[in-house]
């Protein structure tokens, strides 16, 4: 449903087989026309958070989907996008509709340090890291948190500090805002603002790369620019004036377009432009997958990304086990294994009587399970366990054979030796920090839910 009648790209998504009507979908009877009852999954991104939740509210409301409906509401306000993820946990597995909040430059950001990392992990010594970010917009910014937490997880501990220099007519205003919001940033992160107008006199003499930031040398370039035209061009400009092609420019486009067809078509001929990167929001599989997935599918990525760290930290890794391959190569059973760990997590909370709920700082110290919550929710974690396996054909067996799937841990909790129960007290020990890498923390409070304490 498009409002704008003259909107050129109706013709383009038709001539691709979409059925495109043009109206306004607040209105129940457009609604209706696109048949509203049946859909399975709905997206609203009008570009206004208030009217992408009516809409929402109202598709839910006139559904006949035998099904799960899910909803997915793109909110342009990140700490309401935030509050309202929150609750998605209170919600899930409890009705046949489902609201999904999402920001796309959230996700993207997140994909972007996925396919681009703005630094190395796991060295012995934290390396010399520099970023320039052209453009402090709505990626610009997610960029920079997403980055400086990313450097408080890998290297926070030890002291040193990674610098972003910020390039934006309003940098040091978007620069002081940043960290007011996030406090914490200062502590592990320098930024840098410099507020200049971008291809202006003296944004293009290029004094400020060297005056100005001769210590440390540039690292990498991201120029998240909507306007992709500008990108490319600025892209090209900085190439020039940096003259090393070593350091990668990395360069945000909404979608496949010329510009960026044109790009990779001159690098696939000039050796000058191999530093330069395209990063296509809208076609990066990365972002779709966490779209459609939602906030479980950032979980579930965490949840994986969690369980390859320690593999790798013990020196337990088999290059022929599945289940250590990175997220994109998973076949679908490990995938789906790692959404319903996701899914059972505030159930797992709730069990005990606490709730999940936005974090106010990074540096908040994480939560601590009791020894006998410890051992009850590890309980429940195994009974989940099993009852996935089983259901995915897995039957008891006295040695394990992942071929035949045959396991001999598909007994009740109390009866496996105590090195197999911790697994299950691992998991349930990474809840915390798992939720922690996405601004989520837990407390205690739900009223009649205070027995735990007895039950142990």
């Amino acid at each position: 449903i498009e409002s704008n009648p003259l909107n050129t790209e109706i013709e383009t998504y038709r001539d691709l087989g979409a059925v495109v009507l043009t109206g306004d979908a607040i209105q129940e009877s457009i609604l209706d026309n696109a048949n509203i009852r049946k859909s399975s999954d709905i997206f609203t991104v009008t570009g206004n958070d208030m009217n992408n939740l009516e809409i929402a509210i109202k598709a839910l409301s006139r559904s006949s989907h035998e099904g799960l409906l899910v909803c997915h509401v793109h909110l342009n306000d990140t700490t309401l996008c935030s509050l309202l993820k929150s609750y998605q946990f209170r919600i899930h597995g409890k009705s046949k509709l489902k609201l999904e909040f999402f920001n796309i430059y959230t996700i993207a950001g997140y994909c972007l340090q996925q396919r681009f990392p703005p630094f190395q992990e796991g060295s012995e010594s934290p390396p010399d890291v520099h970023l320039l970010v052209f453009g402090a917009g709505r990626m610009g910014k997610t960029l920079i948190v997403r980055t400086a937490k990313k450097w408080r997880g890998s290297y926070g501990k030890t002291g040193k500090k990674m610098v972003i220099s910020l390039i934006d007519r309003h940098a040091d205003s978007i620069a002081a805002l940043l960290q007011t919001q996030y406090p914490s940033i200062p502590d592990y992160c320098t930024i840098i603002p410099y507020s200049v107008e971008f291809m202006s006199h003296e944004f293009i003499t290029g004094s400020f790369l060297t005056d100005n930031w001769a210590i440390p040398q540039p690292t990498s370039l991201y120029i998240t620019l909507e306007d992709t035209a500008m990108g490319l061009s600025l892209a090209l400009k900085l190439r020039e004036q940096i003259r090393n092609p070593g350091i990668p420019i990395i360069v945000q486009t909404i979608n496949i377009d010329a510009f960026t067809k044109m790009l990779d078509e001159l690098r696939i001929h000039s050796d000058n432009l191999q530093n330069i990167h395209p990063f296509q929001i809208l076609s990066c599989a990365c972002c779709r997958d966490l779209i459609l997935n939602g906030y479980r599918g950032l979980i579930a990525r965490t949840i994986h990304n969690s369980y390859l760290a320690r593999k790798r930290e013990s020196g337990h890794t088999d290059p022929n086990d599945p289940a250590t391959r990175e997220w994109i190569e998973l076949d679908e059973e490990l995938r789906a294994s790692n959404y319903q760990q996701a899914d059972f997590i505030y159930s797992q909370i709730h069990s005990i009587g606490c709730d999940i709920i936005p974090a106010d700082s990074w540096d908040e110290p994480l939560f601590t399970f009791s020894e006998s919550e410890l051992e009850y929710l590890s309980m429940r974690e195994h009974a989940r366990w099993m009852q996935e396996r089983i259901l995915n054909g897995w039957r008891w067996g006295p040695s394990k054979d992942s071929a035949q799937k045959i396991s001999p841990y598909i007994v009740s909790y109390h009866l496996l030796a105590d090195d197999i129960r911790e697994y299950d007290r691992i998991t349930v020990r990474g809840i915390p920090r798992i939720l922690a890498k996405l601004d989520l923390k837990i407390v205690r409070g739900l009223a009649g839910r205070n027995d735990i304490e007895k039950k142990g």
